[in-house]
């Protein structure tokens, strides 16, 4: 009997000659809230001279989030022990400020992928999703706002359904 302790297995079925794929770039649910919460940490950071006390509060407790997620990633996992440099990388505070585009490509192809997040409802977690692409795109005043916000709007509408009539 052999135990896949590690995740080990899982890679492999990804990724049968050992390397992984960075072409395709396609991120799970998780990792694509994951990214549109950097984002919003990224577009608030750029005008955190102009952010509510609320919402500096925000900033912080994102930042702070990221630190201990990335933290807590398994190192055993083969994922992360390829992109360990990374990984210890943003564990620490220090490389969240002055956060350019650079460090975030580098989050995206180096510590999204190993974002696992929970497991739940599916329109729970895109629920998630579309509330930080919200909150990005009214930052920086994108043309998605209005789409996005109706998105929201239907997705709460269905999670506020009784048990019964879903």
């Amino acid at each position: 009997m052999i135990f896949d302790v590690c995740n080990v297995f899982n890679f492999f079925k990804l990724n049968p000659d050992g390397r992984e794929d960075k072409t395709d770039g396609v991120l799970s649910l998780n990792q694509k809230i994951f990214m549109e919460k950097v984002a919003l940490f990224k577009a608030m950071q750029s005008r955190y001279a102009m952010l509510t006390p609320e919402d500096k509060d925000m900033y912080v407790a994102i930042r702070d989030g990221f630190v201990d997620e990335i933290s807590s990633l398994n190192r055993n996992y083969i994922g992360v022990q390829n992109n360990l440099k990374y990984v210890e990388k943003y564990s620490d505070i220090a490389n969240w400020e002055n956060f350019n585009q650079q460090k975030f490509t580098e989050v995206k192809k180096y510590i999204a992928p190993n974002i696992t997040g929970e497991s739940d409802i599916e329109s729970a977690r895109m629920f998630d999703y579309l509330a930080y692409r919200f909150s990005a795109t009214k930052l920086v005043q994108n043309n998605n706002f209005a789409k996005t916000a109706k998105a929201i709007y239907e997705i709460a509408r269905y999670l506020l359904l009784p048990i019964e009539n879903i």
